[in-house]
């Protein structure tokens, strides 16, 4: 993942070489997934967040995040039910 190893609060100091140290993390952990932030999770969380499919969108051979499907469940704020999209 564009995390890098322990996730990222700023995914753009990754493209920038620079590295987000877990206690600098840590400091904005209560604005992660606001406006804000521009987080991203590190590798083994893109690996669980796949499951149960093979590896995750960074290997073509399993064309994860492209043809495997995604089941979404959200009762309350999706107004169709049951049709394929």
């Amino acid at each position: 993942g564009e995390g890098g190893p322990n996730g990222s609060v700023n995914e753009v100091k990754f493209f920038n070489g620079y590295i987000d140290a877990v206690e600098e993390s840590l400091k904005a952990f209560d604005e992660i997934g606001g406006t804000q932030t521009y987080n991203h999770y590190p590798p083994g969380w893109a690996m669980a967040f796949n499951t149960p499919y093979k590896l995750f969108k960074r290997y073509a051979s399993h064309e994860g995040g492209i043809a495997d499907s995604a089941i979404i469940s959200w009762p309350n704020g999706i107004a169709a039910h049951g049709e394929v999209r």
